[in-house]
């Protein structure tokens, strides 16, 4: 070791009085300790309903060429993703779409106008 080079070689570092004494000391306080966050508490279960018919309910009657389970799946696909319709039915022996919701009549059939031949099914007027 040389006398001129001080880090030729280490050194052992002595504690200073005020490292030693902070190294005892408790840096903790009653005001900050720490909590983790309380889960929100779970959501009221739903309670069980039956669909209920509102007043804005509509109930739309088309004729819809349904010729086979491609047809009614491709009406189907379109009806359950328009919003407002509630439920609806096919009959396949007579062609009829009922669907019930809060819907236009003119909103359902130009939905289903763009995968199959529709229209509105023909009112009988009796005296």
């Amino acid at each position: 070791m040389s006398p001129d080079n001080p880090f030729s070689e280490p050194t052992k570092a002595s504690p200073t009085a005020s490292e030693s004494s902070l190294a005892d000391q408790d840096f903790s306080s009653p005001d900050l300790k720490f909590s983790p966050p309380q889960p929100p508490p779970p959501p009221p279960p739903p309670s069980p309903q039956p669909p209920e018919k509102s007043s804005s309910d509509q109930v739309v009657i088309l004729r819809v060429s349904l010729h086979c389970k491609g047809c009614a799946g491709k009406v189907k696909k379109h009806l359950s993703k328009l919003k407002g319709v509630t439920s609806f039915k096919m009959d396949f022996a007579a062609k009829k779409v009922t669907v019930t919701g809060d819907v236009t009549p003119l909103t359902v059939l130009s939905t289903i106008s763009k995968v199959k031949n529709a229209q509105f099914w023909p009112e009988i007027i009796r005296k």
